[in-house]
């Protein structure tokens, strides 16, 4: 086998759509390349042709902190206590959140020298150290 040099790291983009609300562009059958016949999503079409497009998922929770709280972990929100079994709320679960010391995706290729991030809805904690940036 020939030594091509260094590997070169490859780039890659992971988007998560849940669904619409209030009109917003959010789920996967809202773009073009799911075969939406109105929105007209060029950008985001040509990722998907270019790249890796998955076609079939099973959501491990009915409402949003449960579920994001499993994709950004890659754990059962059971792990993280009774209060992951539906949606965390901004008035009733304030001085709680995603336990700090859980490993998020985005923080796994960061320790590889990524830039990572993450954009959108948190519903994973409302106060400090709870918060989005403070959580990853």
């Amino acid at each position: 086998m020939r030594d091509t040099g260094p590997m070169r790291r490859r780039d890659f983009l992971a988007m998560f759509g849940a669904s619409v609300t209030g009109g917003v562009l959010a789920g996967c059958g809202d773009l073009g390349c799911y075969g939406h016949p109105k929105n007209g999503t060029p950008h985001l079409d040509r990722l998907a042709r270019e790249g890796l497009r998955f076609t079939d998922f099973h959501s491990n929770g009915p409402m949003c902190s449960p579920t994001r709280a499993t994709l950004l972990t890659g754990q059962y929100q059971q792990r993280f206590g009774r209060i992951f079994e539906g949606p965390l709320s901004a008035r009733e679960h304030t001085p709680t959140g995603l336990p700090l010391d859980v490993m998020t995706r985005p923080e796994t290729p960061k320790t590889a020298g990524y830039a990572t991030g993450m954009f959108g809805k948190w519903h994973l904690g409302y106060e400090l150290p709870y918060k989005t940036m403070a959580a990853l």
